[in-house]
């Protein structure tokens, strides 16, 4: 279920950042649903596009404290393999869990915010280099119920974390992704 006063909260934000009035709309719209149902709230990933200083990991920030929810910053503007969010690989020595994991199985909450900071920046190198192919399976509602941390080979839900992903352009994120987000 949705918070107590999330309507009023969100009206308070759209008047804090006009310029957010679509990615506001598709939060209204899945927190009106998950209320109605008496479900939980599934929030659709979101691609908040504009240029620098437009607030959009300001706004990500003001959605998990509206959710009451931890808020969990992935920069991919820095080089990665790409095991962020699903673990490494247990055949490395230094294997670790990924946020994912930590987040869900480790922490208190079901619904984190995950800010996908500068998608557009993300250095894709060779097909396992790739820092965006970590995606796929995290933004697909029916692959996220059942996600596999690589490290530990344990299946848990995921399928609640509202993904809010920045970036200056679409060039450089593949049709795959963008196909999986609400472009905003």
């Amino acid at each position: 279920m949705p918070p107590p006063g999330w309507r009023s909260e969100l009206d308070t934000l759209e008047a804090t950042v006009p310029n957010f009035r679509a990615p506001n709309r598709v939060l209204r719209n899945a927190l009106a649903h998950a209320e109605a149902t008496g479900r939980p709230a599934r929030i659709p990933p979101m691609l908040l596009l504009g240029p620098p200083g437009v607030g959009k990991t300001y706004f990500s920030h003001r959605i998990a404290e509206l959710l009451r929810a931890p808020h969990v910053s992935v920069p991919f503007d820095q080089p990665s393999a790409g095991s962020q969010l699903r673990g490494s690989d247990k055949y490395w020595a230094n294997t670790e869990t990924g946020l994912l994991f930590n987040q869900i199985c480790l922490g208190e909450f079901a619904n984190p915010v995950f800010l996908l900071d500068e998608l557009d920046k993300s250095a894709s190198g060779s097909r396992n280099m790739d820092p965006l192919s970590q995606l796929h399976g995290v933004l697909e509602p029916e692959t996220a119920r059942r996600l596999r941390d690589v490290s530990v080979d344990i299946e848990f839900d995921a399928s609640l974390v509202t993904y809010i992903a920045t970036a200056n352009t679409v060039r450089g994120i593949g049709v795959p992704i963008l196909s999986r987000m609400e472009v905003v």
